[in-house]
């Protein structure tokens, strides 16, 4: 493509993506001076930094901490699951379609249905928790969703 049509089509692109960018950086510009005191809604609009001295908490450190865990070992704990699944796909065996077919579904279920439903089986008085105390292999629900070392996050 000569460089004449090329900047033409750049040119054409121009107020769409200027658009998108103008009100991007404005609503940064306006969030980043909003949290300075600036542009007030409800109280007198002053600098201050007294919103931003609530950030520096050993609670939102320890948050900080286990979202970093929690997405460090959900995503290597998928890899060290899904590498080998697909190096055992690639071979042909008996019930492969069948596998293939299991691994598609959640393509097709959207991923809000999804959580829902692992939400509802793993709550505290979800599926899982009242079939084992059905069963009496416990004696009181277990606490899946909300335990302090997020184990079931990441079986999730």
């Amino acid at each position: 493509m000569p460089d004449d049509k090329r900047l033409s089509t750049y040119l054409l692109l121009l107020p769409g993506a200027g658009f998108i960018v103008l009100f991007l950086v404005a609503a940064i510009i306006m969030t980043v001076m909003q949290s300075f005191g600036l542009f007030a809604l409800t109280r007198e609009s002053r600098f201050t930094i007294e919103y931003w001295s609530g950030i520096f908490d050993q609670q939102v450190f320890d948050s900080l901490l286990f979202s970093i865990k929690v997405g460090l070992g959900s995503a290597f704990g998928t890899l060290l699951f899904s590498y080998p699944l697909a190096l055992f796909m690639r071979k042909s065996f008996f019930g492969k379609r069948m596998l293939s077919s299991l691994v598609k579904i959640p393509l097709f279920v959207p991923a809000l249905v999804a959580a829902f439903l692992i939400i509802n089986i793993i709550a505290y008085h979800g599926i899982l928790n009242e079939t084992l105390l059905w069963l009496g292999v416990i004696k009181e629900p277990l606490r899946m969703l909300r335990d302090k070392e997020g184990i079931g996050v990441l079986f999730i």
